[in-house]
């Protein structure tokens, strides 16, 4: 990524802002962390909305989905259990 993509980031996350909604981003490898925190981005966003790039396949992604249900108030299924599997 590099400085033009970072300051449209920035631009849409102030949009985001102005519209009462929240950005999360997840996959975050270490390089783009760096650059992330260098334009202040990290601050903007929030640490709590930031998720790192992990070895386990899809742990990003799911903590992701997570923070996003806690900021929409949204409750979990547990998608495992027998009663919800006829949903699935």
């Amino acid at each position: 990524m590099d400085f033009a993509a970072l300051g449209a980031l920035k631009v849409f996350m102030r949009m985001l802002k102005e519209a009462g909604s929240t950005l999360i981003i997840c996959g975050v490898k270490s390089e783009l962390e760096l650059m992330l925190k260098n334009t202040d981005l990290t601050a903007d966003v929030g640490t709590d909305n930031f998720f790192m790039s992990e070895n386990e396949i899809y742990a990003s992604s799911t903590n992701a989905l997570q923070r996003a249900r806690a900021v929409l108030g949204c409750n979990i299924v547990d998608n495992s259990s027998p009663k919800n599997s006829a949903f699935l």
